[in-house]
């Protein structure tokens, strides 16, 4: 077991965002890691008040000074896979992870924030539980395979995951977006 002691304070590394109201947002468009397709509301509140129950359970059985390597910076998402389809890139716009020491975590594309919510991290199993704080967000919880910089989340079947993998990376400050398109930058391949 590998745990890496990590201490941010708000703000440093880049870290501050703006906020998006994302109330009226479709999921698919909230968060890059979701997988609701084809789960029914009801579902959501039977799952969500299942995971509440044991994430405080878990939080309240861990030591609160214990802070492992995930709390350092934020993680880039770099890719994700859901079923067949495969999400990498451009396509990603910026999306970010950030997770805290006081067991929060919030998301986003770029420097704006799209969401938050709580997780417990359980070293010894390698077990990551999210509990967003939009209501219409499932809970999900990952099996993590934390290497270097890197960071793997495998889909645990709890809550409907075991379909999908994330690949985040350990980067210090937000994504950037790529620069714009210059309206003369083709035209050196016509001269």
């Amino acid at each position: 077991m590998v745990i890496g002691i990590g201490c941010k304070e708000p703000g440093q590394n880049g870290t501050t965002s703006s906020k998006v109201d994302t109330s009226t947002m479709p999921i698919d468009q909230l968060s890059i890691i979701h997988n609701q397709r084809n789960i029914s509301d009801s579902m959501v509140v039977v799952w969500r008040n299942h995971a509440k129950g044991i994430l405080e359970h878990r939080i309240s059985q861990s030591d609160p000074k214990m802070t492992t390597s995930i709390t350092k910076d934020l993680y880039h998402v770099q890719g994700v896979l859901r079923g067949s389809d495969v999400t990498f890139g451009h396509d990603l716009k910026g999306a970010w992870f950030d997770f805290n020491d006081d067991q929060s975590y919030t998301y986003g594309y770029f420097a704006e924030t799209y969401g938050s919510g709580r997780y417990h991290y359980e070293t010894n199993r390698g077990l990551l539980l999210l509990v967003d704080n939009d209501e219409r967000m499932k809970p999900q919880e990952f099996k993590v395979i934390a290497a270097a910089e890197n960071l793997v989340l495998q889909g645990e079947a709890t809550y409907n995951d075991n379909n999908m993998q994330v690949k985040m990376n350990r980067q210090v400050g937000f994504p950037q977006p790529p620069p714009p398109a210059r309206d003369d930058e083709y035209d050196d391949l016509f001269k």
